[in-house]
């Protein structure tokens, strides 16, 4: 018979750790199987601007763009590159979490803020230093070479800001998920401005386990969209998922993913109650499907039996940094 308590305080001095999993024992014998998936966000910045060539146009700071100066007709230049690089940023808090919630459907990125504060980016900070202007944004997705992308963009007139030192993402409740800040001004000088932020996320796991190129394209897409794409986790008996397919390569059922808040991290879990009655199984690999049937997450695991009588907790824990 299986000794329980000795189990439980065996583990209290170590953790048994099989390739990418942690395995622990509760008080009452359940198995508990522990997986780690981490993303990483980044934010690529471009500001353009666009020349107005002496324009006639009503509401600009400028007195050559005024009524007797400025020539009639659209004579705006095009789009030219002004700046690619900021000197802080950071994902706030908020903005952190605004990736885990994205997960459950909570939450997406509306909108750009410009502000002239050139005071570093924190972690903390949950406004623009100096706001002077916010407008709506638009998303585009682009996919270069094998990396997935998401840009968010907007343009700013004349009349929204004189010069720019910080620039903010708020979603649709208004908290502040990414600050970036220039220690240099960016003069608008009449001119149109079109701000373009490009969000890349990239995943890794511990030990023998996948994150799969359409996952990483899901956490952005999510981010912007506020849309849910988590569901099911799958078990099988094989070796795991592989590129190009992503798929496990002998699944054996499938189960709802639940969702639950543990500390910075999201726990997606789900509970194994006992297979149906004559089935057993030696499950050595799980996959992680969004509702649109693609595997986001995969990993392999020390075959173990399960059958009638075993239960077991399956938890991915799933951050952002």
């Amino acid at each position: 018979m299986t000794n329980i308590s000795g189990i439980v305080a065996e583990n209290k001095e170590r953790i048994l750790q099989r390739e990418s999993t942690t395995v622990s024992y509760t008080a009452d014998g359940r198995r508990e199987l522990t997986f780690s998936w981490t993303v990483s966000l980044s934010v690529d910045i471009e500001v353009q601007y666009r020349p107005l060539n002496g324009g006639l146009i009503s509401g600009n700071r400028n007195e050559e763009n005024g009524s007797g100066r400025g020539v009639s007709g659209d004579v705006r230049g095009e789009w030219k590159p002004l700046l690619e690089d900021y000197d802080t940023a950071k994902w706030t808090r908020d903005g952190r979490w605004s990736v885990i919630r994205s997960i459950i459907g909570v939450t997406n990125i509306d909108e750009i803020a410009l502000g002239n504060s050139s005071t570093d980016a924190s972690l903390s900070d949950s406004q623009l230093i100096s706001e002077e202007s916010r407008r709506t944004s638009f998303n585009r997705y682009a996919e270069i070479g094998d990396i997935p992308k998401k840009t968010v963009f907007q343009d700013f007139r004349f009349q929204d800001v004189n010069e720019i030192y910080e620039i903010g993402l708020f979603d649709v409740q208004d908290r502040l998920l990414w600050r970036g800040t220039f220690d240099e001004p960016i003069p608008a000088n009449g001119s149109e401005m079109r701000i373009l932020l490009t969000i890349q996320a990239e995943g890794s796991g511990r030990g023998s386990t996948i994150v799969s190129k359409q996952a990483e394209n899901s956490v952005v897409e999510s981010t912007l969209t506020g849309e849910r794409y988590y569901s099911e986790i799958a078990f099988g008996e094989g070796g795991g998922p592989e590129p190009p397919d992503y798929d496990l390569e002998s699944e054996v059922f499938r189960q709802i993913a639940f969702a639950d808040r543990s500390g910075s991290t999201m726990e997606l879990y789900t509970d194994l109650r006992g297979s149906d009655p004559g089935d057993s199984f030696d499950l050595s690999e799980l996959g992680f499907y969004n509702r649109r049937d693609r595997l986001l997450f995969g990993a392999t695991f020390d075959p173990f039996g399960y059958d009638e009588d075993t239960t077991a907790r399956v938890i991915i824990n799933f951050r952002v940094r």
